[in-house]
C-alpha cells in the first residue's frame, strides 16, 4: 500500500507528522510506503490540537478500505479483522507493536448487537471505521513516600490531564495491593521532582505511570526489608501479595504475617521513613485502538445518529479499583 499525504504547514515547516505515524497503523501491512509533505504557505503556522494528524490519516485510510471492500464484496468489519495488527506486527512507520488489542476490539464490535441490528427504515445507512494513536514515552519522574499511617504520597512532574492523577494513583494502588483511597497523588514543581517531559494525553499515563509503578515496586522491596527486620529473618524469605507480608518460620513452618499498614506503622523504629524516586524514559510504543459503528438517518429536516465505540483497556486487578471503575462506567 502506498500513501501520499500533503498538508499545509503555514509560514514555517512542520505540519502534522502524526498523519504519517498513524496511516495504516492498526493494520498488518507487510509492504508499503508513506510519503509526507508539509507545504509552506503565507499563512499562520498550523499544528495539531489533539492527536495531531490522526483524524486526517484515519479518514483517508478508512475511506480507501471501504472502497476495497465494496469492490471485492468483502464484509467491512471482517476485512478489517482479517488484516488487523497483532503483537509482533511491525507498523509501516517502523515500531513493532506489543499487545495492541486490535483483534479483541474488532471482535467486540462484531459481537455487539448494534452491528447486526437491521437499519429499520429508508434513508438510513451504516458506516464503520477504526482509529489508532501510537502514543509515546519521553522522560518522566516521580517521588513516592510511605507514611506511618499506611498511606502513600505520590508526587509527579506531569500536570493533571482529565484525571491522570487519579489514574496514576490507581496504578500505584494496584502495584502495592492497597486501597485506592490510601494513595494521594500531587503535582510537584520542577524543583521538587526530576525532569518530566511535557504532559500530554499520549504519554502521561504511559510514561509517568511506568515511573510510578517502578517507584511502588522499589517501595515494596524496602518494606520487605523492614518486615524482615521486625521478624529477625533474611529479607529474601519475605514475600508480599495483596497487601500482606509473609514469612515462614524455618523451624516450625508457622507463617508470620504483617499488613502493609502494620509495617508502615513500624517505620520509625526500623530505620525511618521510606521515600523512593524514579526516573524513566520508556522505549517503544503503547498504542491505543478503537472501532466505531455509526448509523445515520437523513431527512430534509434533520439527521439522527446512533453511535457505538469499542476500545480495549486493562481492568485493574485490585477489587476496590475494579469496583470504582464499574460504578463510574455504569453511571456513564
Amino acid at each position: 500500500m502506498v500513501a501520499e499525504t500533503i498538508v499545509e504547514a503555514g509560514a514555517f515547516p512542520g505540519g502534522s507528522p502524526g498523519i504519517a505515524r498513524c496511516m495504516f497503523g492498526p493494520y498488518d501491512v507487510p509492504n508499503g510506503q508513506i510519503d509526507f509533505y508539509a507545504v509552506v504557505s503565507n499563512k499562520p503556522k498550523s499544528g495539531g490540537f489533539r492527536a495531531p494528524g490522526s483524524t486526517q490519516a484515519t479518514f483517508a485510510q478508512e475511506m480507501v478500505i471501504d472502497e476495497i471492500c465494496a469492490r471485492t464484496g468483502m464484509e467491512p468489519m471482517e476485512f478489517r479483522l482479517k488484516n488487523a495488527a497483532k503483537a509482533g506486527t511491525r507498523s509501516l512507520p517502523g515500531p513493532v507493536f506489543g499487545k495492541i488489542g486490535f483483534v479483541e476490539t474488532m471482535e467486540a464490535a462484531l459481537a455487539h448487537e448494534h452491528y447486526r441490528a437491521p437499519l429499520g427504515g429508508p434513508n438510513r445507512g451504516r458506516g464503520v471505521a477504526v482509529g489508532h494513536w501510537p502514543n509515546h514515552g519521553g522522560a518522566s519522574s516521580c517521588n513516592l513516600s510511605v507514611n506511618g499511617d499506611g498511606t502513600v504520597s505520590l508526587a509527579t512532574g506531569s500536570v493533571d490531564l482529565s484525571g491522570t492523577r487519579l489514574t496514576l494513583a490507581m496504578e500505584v494502588a494496584e502495584t502495592l495491593g492497597i486501597d485506592l483511597n490510601d494513595v494521594h497523588c500531587d503535582v510537584a514543581d520542577t524543583s521538587s521532582v526530576g525532569y518530566t517531559y511535557l504532559a500530554g494525553g499520549s504519554r502521561t499515563v504511559f510514561a509517568t505511570g511506568i515511573a510510578a509503578i517502578q517507584a511502588a515496586q522499589e517501595a515494596i522491596c524496602r518494606m520487605k526489608a523492614r518486615a524482615a527486620l521486625v521478624w529477625q529473618v533474611a529479607a529474601e524469605t519475605v514475600t508480599y501479595a495483596d497487601g500482606v507480608f509473609t514469612s515462614a518460620d524455618p523451624a516450625s513452618g508457622a507463617i508470620k504475617r504483617l499488613t502493609f499498614k502494620e509495617v508502615a506503622a513500624k517505620l520509625a523504629t526500623t530505620g525511618g521513613p521510606i521515600s523512593v524516586s524514579s526516573t524513566v524514559i520508556p522505549q517503544g510504543v503503547g498504542p491505543t485502538v478503537g472501532a466505531h459503528i455509526v448509523d445515520v438517518e437523513w431527512t430534509r429536516r434533520r439527521a439522527r445518529f446512533r453511535f457505538c465505540a469499542t476500545r480495549r483497556f486493562r481492568m485493574p486487578a485490585r477489587p476496590s479499583i475494579r469496583a470504582w471503575w464499574r460504578a463510574r462506567c455504569t453511571a456513564a
